[in-house]
Formats: C-alpha cells, structure tokens, sequence
C-alpha cells in the first residue's frame, strides 16, 4: 500500500498510484460528491462551460485499468490531484465546501508568499533543518529554487504549455547534465516518489543549478519561443555542462552522479 497522501480518504472513489501520483475515478468522484445517475453527462457539461477544461481535457485525464464492483476491469476515466482541485472549483455541492477553503486558503498563503519570497525560503529552512539536511546542502537547495522558478517563467512567456511539456523539458536537462533520463535518475535515487532534488549532493545541486541557469540566459540570447527552440537551448547548453561535469569527474577521480538519496544527506 502507497503510503503517500491521497484526497478522498474513506470514501468509494476508486483511485490508483501511478507515475509518482494518484489518480482518481471521474465518476466515482462526481457520484460521490454530485449524486447524479449520469456522472458523464455531468462531466461534458463542466467542460462545455469552461474553456480551460474542455482544451486541456486530454492533458488532464487518463484512461486507467480499474476494479468494478462486479470485480472486473476495466478502462476507467481518471485524473490526477491537480486535475481534481482543478474541476472542483466548478463544482457547487456542500460537501467539497471544505476543499474550497482550504485550496483558498492555499491561495491566500502563495499571494503572501509571492509578496514576500523570504516567507517561503524561512519555511523551507525550517523544514530542511528539521529533515537533517547542512547548512550548506540548504543554501544550495534555495539557489535551485529561485532557479527553477525563473525557469518555469521564462517556459510560460515563451508559449510553453508547462502541464502538457514541462515533464518533456525537464527530461532533456536531466540528460544533458547527467546523462540519464528522468526516470533512471529517479531509479538511481531510489527517490521513493519523494522530490527528486531533496535526493541531490551538493555537487549534483549545483551543476544542474548551473545547466537551468544557463538555459534561461540562452533563452535570453535567442529570443527563443516554442518547444523545439527551448529543446534547442537545452541541448546547446548541455554540450557545455557534458563536458564540465567530465573535467570535473576527472580532477576528482569519480562521478558527480551519485547514488545518495536523501536518506544519505540527512543525519537524523
């Protein structure tokens, strides 16, 4: 049993851990919390009053293997946390009452945060002080931060659909700075479903610190503008960081790709 936190706990709503996330059932969802008898009916009419849903309904549900009352399986329509909150905010029922304030809530926290990045930073040294991580691992880890996050604002001004091409993007980087793909980094890390850069030394923190920046100066330099431009500047600085990481490796007689995990970087 996955022991990360999921919506719609003791409730029917089927759900499934798939990719390092859970999905749930459309219409378990929309019977549970709606009571309609024809939750797709329900569904098609959500998407026929909001634009954002009805364009980006391919992105933000998946056909799943699921379990039938009568035990058979069979393709089920799901979607993910994100896709979830996401059509909660169209959906009037008393019952998700609870998840409006709260996803309000959220909100008011993010402006506040937004407002004031130190807000966000102080959290987050105080969560990282209390995992076990150096001081040294967390000035880095903050750096990647506010690198990564002036990296997703230059993707979106740049025509980047980032829940459709972020995780594409994001793939290319990590081969040409480690030479793995995302997801044999993860199985190097045994990250565990945790976040991937809570599972990097400080080396690795910093060159793939190193790689976003350049990146997003590059972009800068191009005028770049579209998925296969922004593949184009993260292949030319991956040349660079390719060859800087093996100069590195080879003063330090070993890989800068590490299989420490988070595990091995705290010391509670």
């Amino acid at each position: 049993m996955n022991s990360k936190l999921s919506l719609f706990e003791n409730t029917d709503i089927r759900k499934i851990y798939k990719n390092n996330k859970w999905y749930y059932s459309l219409n378990d969802f929309i019977s549970y919390y709606i009571g309609v008898s024809n939750p797709n009916e329900y569904i098609n009419k959500l998407k026929n009053k909001d634009n954002y849903l009805k364009d980006n309904w391919e992105y933000l549900t998946i056909n799943l293997n699921m379990k039938t009352s009568d035990n058979k399986i069979r393709k089920t329509l799901c979607t993910d946390t994100v896709g979830i909150l996401r059509i909660i905010e169209n959906i009037i029922s008393p019952k998700l009452d609870d998840y409006k304030l709260w996803l309000a809530r959220l909100g008011e926290e993010r402006i506040e945060e937004i407002n004031n990045p130190e807000l966000l930073m102080d959290k987050l040294n105080e969560i990282y002080k209390l995992k076990g991580y150096s001081d040294s691992w967390i000035n880095q880890r903050e750096k990647e931060i506010t690198i990564r996050h002036s990296l997703k604002e230059e993707w979106m001004n740049r025509n980047i659909n980032l829940s459709k091409d972020y995780n594409i993007l994001m793939n290319e980087i990590y081969k040409n700075t480690f030479n793995k793909s995302l997801k044999e980094y993860e199985e190097l890390k045994e990250s565990n479903n945790k976040m991937l850069l809570d599972s990097m030394n400080n080396l690795e923190l910093a060159l793939f610190g190193l790689s976003e920046a350049a990146i997003v100066e590059l972009h800068h330099v191009n005028k770049s503008n579209g998925l296969e431009s922004i593949k184009n500047d993260i292949n030319d600085v991956g040349n660079i960081i390719i060859n800087t990481r093996k100069q590195i490796e080879d003063k330090l007689n070993k890989s800068l790709v590490s299989c420490e995990n988070d595990n091995n970087l705290t010391h509670k």
